[in-house]
């Protein structure tokens, strides 16, 4: 459908958009002009979009399309996409903040915690830092976890 969009009308797009979110979002480089369209931003990224969205979605798959919409600089949607990304940050950080909250899924965490951290490396974004100070921490409890269960 992706490779048939010139001739599909923008209402059509959006309701199927609506639809099949993960077959637009899996194709999200594909789509052309329409990566500019308020409309279809808006049902891909509401703005209810969180941390949990991102999870849901895939974070690899999320900052894909974060990191194709920040290539263009001429994209309407980067000060959305930081407002995004700031978000995300205070959501990890607060987490981090109660690491010893999350010690029997920090395997799961440690997982989400380098793929957020390689993101933010990889844009060079400004608050990298506060994440990173974490690793050491994530690395302990980490170790702790599977010297005392095991590789799960």
């Amino acid at each position: 459908m992706i490779l048939f969009q010139s001739g599909i009308s923008e209402e059509v797009f959006i309701e199927f958009a609506k639809k099949k979110q993960y077959l637009i979002l899996n194709n999200f480089a594909k789509l052309g002009n329409l990566k500019h369209n308020k409309n279809l931003f808006d049902v891909l990224f509401p703005a209810s979009f969180c941390l949990q969205t991102a999870k849901n979605i895939g974070l690899g798959r999320v900052f894909s399309i974060f990191g194709n919409i920040l290539s263009d600089y001429n994209s309407p949607f980067n000060h959305e996409i930081h407002d995004f990304i700031n978000l995300i940050i205070d959501e990890e950080l607060e987490v981090l903040g109660n690491l010893q909250y999350i010690k029997d899924n920090i395997l799961f965490f440690e997982s989400e915690y380098r793929t957020i951290l390689h993101f933010l490396k990889k844009i060079k974004h400004p608050r990298t830092f506060e994440i990173q100070k974490y690793q050491k921490n994530i690395e302990i409890a980490t170790n702790e976890h599977l010297s005392k269960h095991g590789q799960s």
